[in-house]
């Protein structure tokens, strides 16, 4: 498995991942995005030096994506996961988290903190695989937090 930082060459791939069925279930932000809004977004990662966003690979195979948005307030950086959808099922999405934050560490080694659906079972469960811990939830939410 490789990461590498995302480039814009990886825009159209994003596009099509994020606005999946399941991602869109799961996405806190439900809404279909616009190609518009997404490239705003995709530029908007890609020159603010307080995101990373890393795309997984295995056999130049992109599986996923991983994005860290540090916040120099809280000294902790949000993460969060979405996998392409033809790589889901796969048992690789814990694999992929960990190669991800283990690289996002090299730069920024901040505590870091998820925002889950309650209702997104496998990420909640590879969180938790990954020593992140309940740190509080509601009707809607699991927060979850990894000290570093």
């Amino acid at each position: 498995m490789q990461i590498k930082v995302a480039d814009f060459e990886d825009i159209y791939d994003i596009f099509e991942w994020r606005n999946d069925p399941l991602t869109l279930a799961m996405f806190i932000n439900e809404n279909k995005v616009s190609w518009k809004e997404h490239e705003e977004w995709f530029k908007n990662i890609l020159e603010n030096s307080t995101k990373k966003l890393y795309i997984g690979t295995i056999d130049n195979q992109k599986i996923g994506i991983c994005r860290f948005d540090y916040d120099k307030f809280s000294t902790s950086s949000e993460i969060s996961i979405n996998m392409n959808p033809l790589m889901r099922g796969k048992k690789i999405s814990f694999q992929f988290l960990n190669e991800a934050i283990k690289k996002y560490k090299e730069i920024n080694n901040s505590t870091l903190k998820a925002t889950v659906k309650r209702e997104n079972f496998a990420s909640i469960k590879i969180f938790k695989k990954s020593a992140f811990i309940i740190e509080d939830q509601n009707e809607k939410y699991v927060f979850l937090k990894q000290e570093i």
